[in-house]
């Protein structure tokens, strides 16, 4: 009796645990409630060294990513310089029954940088998303000073005098070590200001072959890494070697700016032990400061007297314009494509090219220029500029000087450069007229028994073909009906009759109604594209027959102009030879060789495959 009743609670035991088990789970609270914690990288912390901050927040949905809000510290400056979200998904199966849970997590990274010594207090910092929302508490912490050094030496080498917006100049960054110092001195880490400005000033930085160092720049948006060059230099008695950051830097707008002075911290190591490899681990390091002074930098706008048509915002000392043609003989209308290179000392790759009909250039009444904007490849330290004009009437004599203007800051005053000519030689255009082109619908001949107003044509020629044409008579044809059946099939012995002459007529049938239906197609066509195709065809034969260079150019140039497409590239650059060959001494009647006719030739059968 014991043992049956023993079974039965055991019984009751299994059927009432998953049931408890779910009760749990429904009486306890939910795991996703939000909640965010705020922590900062181990310390010692110090002015002027990044400190790293981290801001986790839970609970939240995977989308959208949540907002977060902190004060601005009072004794620093907290830049946001990332956020990595985390996802994870975990499922369960208890007794049976399966849950599924998701895990979300944002982490936003900060970057603190301390600018006076002391206890200084961060945060808290908010979280919210759709309603939900999370705080951090306050975080404190204790900012040192670091020991300015007396040995090294900071500074920052700005350009001379007033700058000028667009100007592009040097900046230059120059580090002191003392010679003795050489493999003591670590991790070393910029700050900058004037680099912070990116509102009023743009950087260039060029690759420095002969750079041997990279230095850390500190910047608001995360560490910067600049390639910088090595020398060695003697200052007061004492060798040193100088680190040098060159960058380029271009004002962007007028103001007067008061720049804080740029800023070193560097570890120097004074303990050292070597492992099992005789290896040199740094055990003890103490960090020094290196300032230079606060500077002001002045930047004017350009002068508006005396600005050039030609002026299209560079700035620098010096400039040079070339300009050449791809040909010298044309006729009026052809394509002249010129080249335009730009050189000069300064930023060249930002050069805009001013329209070419600046200060005297191309004139709207002898050339066709195109209105868009001219853009320019940079290669090989000079700007090339490709354009396409048309001499409009035979007077154009040459492409005449063409003019480029910039700001030189030295000479305080604006400066041009022009252009060599470039002599043209235009001859008249071929006009096609009426005549080029042959009619492909002959007019057909009308009797006057159909149109009794016409008058019968005068011509002898016509008459004679009428004359000769064949007519068709019955006279002493028998034309009587026939019904005798052995009549009507006695088989004759006429060679008409024969299967031979049966299958040639059937054949000749066949072959009228091809011919009619080739004719059917041919009337349909198009009458304009029949008298294009035939002109073209026309002119392929004074091609064929053209026994000088003009006439063979002409003959192209008549065909392109019937067939209403665009000029081929291959084609232009034949007519511009022959171009010059005809206005060589004697060449206007210079016969057309075989290599030259061959070219004309192919250059005509694809301006027919064209025109299809």
């Amino acid at each position: 009796m014991r043992t049956r009743l023993s079974l039965n609670t055991d019984s009751m035991r299994r059927m009432l645990l998953p049931a408890l088990i779910v009760a749990i789970q429904l009486a306890s609270p939910p795991a996703a409630a939000q909640q965010a914690r705020l922590r900062a990288e181990e310390g010692p912390h110090f002015v002027g060294v990044p400190v790293r901050l981290q801001v986790t927040a839970e609970g939240f949905d995977e989308t959208p990513q949540p907002q977060i809000k902190v004060a601005d510290p009072p004794q620093g400056r907290l830049e946001l310089t990332g956020v990595n979200p985390s996802i994870s998904t975990s499922i369960q199966i208890i007794n049976g029954r399966m849950s599924q849970s998701k895990w979300v997590q944002f982490a936003f990274e900060y970057q603190y940088l301390a600018q006076t010594p002391g206890e200084q207090v961060i945060g808290p910092f908010r979280i919210t998303q759709n309603g939900k929302q999370a705080s951090t508490g306050k975080l404190r912490l204790v900012i040192g000073e670091i020991p300015v050094s007396s040995r090294q030496r900071l500074r920052l080498i700005l350009p001379q005098g007033p700058l000028i917006v667009g100007q592009r100049v040097p900046v230059r960054l120059e580090w002191w070590v003392p010679a003795d110092l050489r493999g003591t001195l670590s991790n070393p880490r910029l700050a900058v200001p004037l680099f912070e400005r990116l509102d009023a000033f743009r950087f260039h930085d060029p690759e420095d072959p002969t750079a041997d160092i990279a230095l850390t720049i500190d910047t608001a948006s995360g560490p910067v890494e600049l390639a910088a060059t090595t020398h060695s230099e003697l200052w007061n008695g004492e060798q040193y070697l100088v680190h040098t950051l060159t960058r380029r830097l271009t004002p962007l707008r007028t103001g007067e700016y008061e720049l804080a002075p740029a800023s070193l911290v560097v570890d120097e190591a004074i303990r050292w032990h070597r492992n099992l490899f005789g290896e040199r681990i740094l055990t003890r390091a103490r960090k020094h400061r290196v300032e230079d002074e606060p500077q002001t930098l002045i930047v004017q706008d350009l002068p508006r007297a005396g600005r050039p048509e030609s002026f299209t915002g560079t700035v620098g000392p010096g400039y040079r314009l070339e300009v050449a043609a791809d040909r010298s003989v044309v006729q009026v209308g052809d394509p002249i494509r010129l080249t335009l290179i730009l050189r000069g000392d300064a930023a060249v790759e930002t050069a805009v090219l001013p329209p070419l009909t600046a200060d005297g250039g191309l004139s709207p009444q002898d050339f066709r220029i195109p209105n868009e904007k001219i853009a320019g490849v940079y290669t090989d330290g000079a700007k090339r500029f490709q354009v396409t004009v048309r001499a409009l009437h035979e007077g154009v004599t040459a492409i005449p000087l063409l003019a480029f203007s910039w700001y030189d800051p030295e000479r305080r005053e604006y400066q041009t450069t022009h252009s060599q000519p470039v002599a043209l030689s235009v001859r008249p255009a071929q006009v096609v007229s009426a005549e080029d082109v042959v009619s492909a619908v002959p007019e057909e001949p009308h009797d006057r028994t159909l149109d009794p107003g016409r008058e019968p044509t005068t011509n002898p020629e016509a008459g004679s073909k009428a004359r000769q044409r064949p007519v068709f008579s019955l006279t002493g044809a028998d034309l009587a009906i026939t019904t005798d059946i052995d009549a009507l099939l006695e088989p004759s012995g006429s060679l008409l009759t024969s299967v031979g002459a049966q299958a040639v007529a059937y054949g000749l049938g066949l072959l009228v109604i091809l011919l009619a239906l080739l004719a059917r197609r041919r009337a349909q066509a198009d009458p304009a594209d029949l008298a294009r195709t035939k002109a073209l065809r026309t002119h392929r034969t004074a091609v064929t027959e053209a026994r000088s260079i003009t006439e063979a150019s002409a003959a192209l140039r008549r065909m392109v102009a019937t067939a209403g497409i665009p000029l081929p590239s291959d084609l232009d650059r034949f007519l511009a030879e022959c171009d010059a060959l005809a206005y060589a001494p004697g060449g206007a009647s210079r016969t057309l060789d075989g290599p030259m006719r061959a070219r004309a030739l192919l250059l005509a059968d694809q301006l027919l495959k064209e025109a299809r």
